[in-house]
């Protein structure tokens, strides 16, 4: 073991010593190179305070293959996010009443109209002292239950002790979804009910299929039309009085 840990150390990468494993035997190959991964493990810094390390790329898919390690009846919790995936991740991952949704990487045009809608309004709420408005991925808990990632958040002043140091633990005051085809219609409403359940006071729903946003707003605990426009005209934010949106602009 000791000559192992010498020649690793020797080495730059685990791949150049396994290539050096091809000279021997299958069977003494497959040992060592299984002792080389547990002391490769074990020999790289912790990602965070468990112990655990990141990979090099934690894709959709690599996530997703961790979560097909669990039954496909799995109730998932907020609990279970530090356990599955022990390391930071910068992909959407979600629970909407105990079900687990792993977003894939979005498209261009998906991040380039969340990208002017995040500008244009975290412009307005700066320069009007508003609050705080945030792009995903950035985790929002709402309950053990239900842990979302809308694609753009705004918290209000008077709502800031929601933000922590690394989520959202709380309801936003606003929420604006970008629908891409991964949001199926029932993914897509059972969100919006989550929403309305938690007290969302606004809710931006962006169609780029459609060139269209439709903005509702909270009214006795359901979610009712407010502004709406479709390939061009502007929408308006209740609460953000004053803002207005040229959908021309972002499709």
């Amino acid at each position: 073991m000791l000559k192992i840990r010498h020649l690793m150390g020797k080495l730059s990468t685990k791949n150049t010593f396994i290539n050096k494993l091809q000279l021997l035997p299958p069977k003494e190959q497959k040992y060592i190179a299984d002792l080389v991964d547990l002391l490769w493990e074990k020999s790289q810094p912790p990602h965070n305070g468990n112990g655990h390390h990141a990979p090099v790329a934690h894709t959709p898919a690599y996530l997703q293959s961790l979560a097909d390690q669990y039954p496909k009846d799995k109730l998932w919790t907020f609990s279970d996010l530090a356990i599955v995936f022990p390391f930071e991740y910068k992909v959407k991952v979600e629970i909407i009443n105990n079900q687990l949704y792993i977003m894939p990487t979005p498209t261009p045009e998906h991040q380039e109209i969340t990208g002017e809608i995040y500008s244009l309004m975290k412009q307005f709420v700066k320069e009007n002292s508003l609050g705080k408005v945030f792009i995903a991925p950035l985790e929002v808990v709402l309950d053990e239950n239900n842990v979302l990632q809308p694609d753009i958040l705004f918290v209000s002043e008077e709502n800031k002790q929601i933000i922590g140091k690394k989520r959202i633990e709380g309801v936003p005051d606003i929420v604006v979804e970008v629908i891409s085809p991964a949001n199926y219609k029932k993914k897509r409403e059972d969100k919006t009910k989550v929403y309305e359940k938690f007290g969302v006071k606004e809710y931006w729903e962006v169609k780029p299929n459609k060139k269209q946003v439709k903005i509702e707003t909270l009214e006795n605990g359901k979610f009712e039309a407010f502004s709406e426009a479709k390939k061009e005209g502007n929408v308006f934010s209740k609460l953000l009085n004053g803002f207005k949106l040229a959908v021309e602009s972002i499709f």
